[in-house]
């Protein structure tokens, strides 16, 4: 992991940078009041700002403020190609003006006005969202959509085009630029296939999962506040957080933190946080610096009585994470406390610390608490040791769908290699898993992260099953066979012959090139027609407000009575969508 210049990075990128809020902020989360509060109650409600001073302990989320938590807007103007004749020659303007300078300096195209005129094509405004803690290669999912008052009828089918992602100010005729930050490219999923109303806008937007690379990193630091600054308050604060936690790189162990200014502290991401950058945060805050052998036995002992209150038991549970090895005693022993939510807090806290003492109470609030499930999950993979794995696994059997794509996904994440998750590049566009389950089937297509078709159990299609598109059809000739014709003009008929099991028909089209998109309209037209013996599901994942569409095929959040005033954990959080696209209004 590469140390970088966060003054210079701030300096050339931030300003320019539009800043999105996120649904909750995650340096309001370390309040000691109540756990949760109820559905339908605004979460920054209940919040109140970290201020928890207790004697002689100064606690960093005191002294520090936590800088590049909220995500940073990039943006770029590309071209989408490969339509159906949808496409339309965008109206002069800035934004065309800039494509153009795009495509001739990139060189991805040999004449760009006659690739800009065509109605196979059509201009893009792009816009990518950097969460916290990025770093440089890794990728990021892209909101697509077609700018106002352009001819353009659908991106269905469409392809974007290299094109770099950068801080974006629009203005009449020009556009004002920061620096380059990543570079986007990939299949435009439009938003229609993964809806069911009819609305023609869906058409004109969409999403390339994964589509954007990020060229440098997105720092995470802490900032002294003025009052308290000194090279003594830093270095101490640094010091602290280095005697808890190091940071695991490629060339062997170094500090978490690292005073770059008497304001400034660059943070880096232990490995057990990972897939949950609100966790790391919140134990960071929590952390007392400077702090006696005295003092911090009777905080010890204060906290030992708090765990058990099920009002402060979260808080008390983060805060004994954050003191570490000397805090594990009083979580072993609380974890045997009779309410089920004090048990979840400690077990979520061991998990981060290492220890697995708590997994059978974190597979239980996965399982039966939708309002702990995320994480749940996310914690067991940070465990990642062969009992949470076997917990993962036993979730495939689970009817919900969000209990056993959560648990696909976690697994997935601390052991992509296991078999059991293992997957295949087909069409060279997505992933196929086929995951041994005893659940009712169920097919699930990812709408974040990564192009991916999860398919649970070994189902079939039916024998009435028929899929036709332009030179394309896929019939089934009885219950175990389905015969798959593809015409080319100029190339004649190509016939296979293959099971009706859903996941060897998905891969015997893939050698058809036929991609992402062709497949969940495959899978949408049989679903409707009752031919697709497996519930079909989109996006089983955290909803947000009006995100969870009732009425459509995407998977609705299950019911509770309960709500975690947090956001979801990076593992299943979707950025892309947590704000509107105000730059393109």
């Amino acid at each position: 992991m590469m140390l970088f210049n966060s003054k210079r990075w701030f300096d050339n990128n931030l300003k320019a940078v539009s800043v999105v809020v996120t649904a909750t902020t995650l340096a309001t989360l370390m309040s000691g009041c109540g756990n949760v509060i109820r559905r339908g109650q605004s979460p920054d409600e209940s919040l109140v700002k970290f201020n928890d001073k207790r004697g002689d302990t100064n606690f960093i989320g005191n002294y520090c403020g936590i800088k590049g938590v909220r995500p940073a807007q990039i943006e770029g103007i590309g071209l989408v190609v490969g339509l159906e004749g949808t496409g339309s020659e965008p109206a002069p303007s800035g934004q065309k003006d800039y494509l153009l300078r795009e495509l001739k300096n990139n060189k991805t195209t040999e004449n760009a006005k006659s690739a800009l005129s065509s109605d196979h094509t059509a201009m893009v405004m792009i816009r990518g969202l950097i969460p916290a803690g990025a770093q440089k290669g890794d990728r990021i999912d892209l909101r697509v959509t077609v700018p106002p008052k352009s001819d353009t009828t659908s991106l269905k089918y469409g392809e974007l085009l290299k094109t770099d992602l950068r801080p974006m100010a629009f203005l009449s005729r020009s556009v004002k630029l920061g620096n380059a930050m990543g570079r986007a490219k990939g299949t435009v999923l439009v938003d229609s296939l993964f809806e069911s109303n009819t609305d023609e806008q869906l058409e004109l937007t969409g999403t390339i999962l994964g589509g954007g690379v990020l060229r440098e990193d997105y720092p995470l630091t802490l900032v002294v506040s003025s009052e308290d600054t000194s090279v003594k308050v830093t270095r101490s604060i640094a010091h602290a957080i280095n005697n808890r936690y190091t940071t695991v790189t490629d060339d062997g162990r170094e500090n978490t933190s690292n005073p770059v200014t008497d304001r400034i502290i660059e943070l880096q991401i232990p490995e057990e946080y990972e897939h949950n950058l609100g966790r790391f945060i919140q134990s960071i805050q929590a952390m007392a610096f400077n702090e006696s052998d005295a003092a911090l036995g009777k905080r010890l002992d204060d906290l030992d009585r708090r765990i058990s209150d099920p009002a402060s038991a979260r808080r008390a549970a983060i805060e004994l994470e954050a003191i570490g090895q000397q805090g594990v005693p009083i979580l072993k022993r609380a974890l045997q406390h009779p309410d089920f939510e004090v048990r979840f807090y400690i077990a979520e806290s061991l998990a981060y610390m290492g220890y697995g003492d708590g997994i059978s109470h974190l597979k239980l609030a996965a399982e039966s608490e939708p309002a702990f499930r995320w994480h749940a999950l996310t914690a067991l993979a940070s465990i990642g040791n062969s009992e949470a794995k076997i917990a993962l696994k036993q979730m495939f059997d689970r009817p919900s769908a969000e209990t056993r794509y959560g648990a696909f996904r976690a697994l997935h994440a601390c052991s992509p290699g296991d078999r059991s998750v293992e997957g295949k590049l087909l069409s060279d566009e997505f992933y196929l898993h086929d995951i041994a389950s005893d659940a009712d089937g169920m097919i699930h297509f990812s709408r974040t992260k990564r192009p991916e078709i999860v398919v649970f159990g070994n189902q079939k299609v039916s024998e009435d099953f028929i899929f036709l598109q332009p030179g394309i059809t896929a019939r089934a000739i009885d219950k175990d066979r389905v015969r798959i014709i593809r015409f080319r003009p100029g190339a004649g008929e190509v016939k296979l012959t293959c099971s009706t099991e859903i996941a060897e028909l998905i891969k015997t089209l893939s050698r058809f090139g036929v991609d992402y998109t062709t497949i969940l309209e495959m899978c949408r037209e049989a679903d409707n027609a009752d031919t697709l013996n497996a519930r079909l599901v989109i996006n089983a994942a955290p909803k947000i407000g009006s995100r969870s569409m009732e009425d459509s095929v995407a998977s609705s959040a299950e019911k509770s009575e309960k709500y975690i005033a947090q956001d979801a954990p990076d593992l299943f959080s979707d950025v892309q969508t947590s704000a509107p696209n105000e730059s393109f209004e």
